[in-house]
């Protein structure tokens, strides 16, 4: 419940250069905490469909957000590539220290969520970031 809510918080402070409708959440690899991104469009003020990709770029699946979960490190940076200079949001939940070049790196830890800005990454997205983002990084999330 905590990763959904900070992953739905940083989506509410991306603007995509045309607002997508509806917002395409793309979840790749065997993600451990997002169990709840399925339940995410009926809580978010955005319409949005959450889609399992295997093995595909994100832009040729319509991602505008991309949720990695547990990958193979090839397939990650594969993904993440093909995200770059697009508009498309990612987010990864297993790479806390953010080197694979995901935009928000999560640290989930036994009672809290929080997570990692790659500044590299956002400044590459055509996708702009509110910098109050920065604040739900700071507070973080309890589960």
């Amino acid at each position: 419940v905590a990763v959904t809510r900070v992953v739905s918080g940083i989506l509410s402070y991306a603007r995509w250069p045309t607002e997508p409708a509806p917002l395409r959440l793309c979840v790749a690899g065997a993600p451990r905490f997002a169990g709840g991104l399925s339940t995410l469009p009926a809580r978010s003020p955005r319409r949005m469909e959450v889609l399992r990709i295997t093995g595909t770029s994100a832009a040729s699946e319509g991602c505008k957000a991309l949720y990695l979960g547990r990958l193979e490190a090839d397939e990650r940076r594969r993904l993440i590539a093909s995200a770059r200079g697009q508009a498309v949001v990612t987010s990864d939940e297993d790479d806390p220290p953010c080197r694979a070049g995901a935009m928000f790196c999560l640290h989930v830890a036994a009672n809290s969520v929080a997570f990692e800005l790659n500044l590299d990454a956002v400044s590459r997205s055509t996708v702009r970031i509110d910098p109050k983002v920065l604040l739900l990084s700071r507070r973080g999330e309890r589960t």
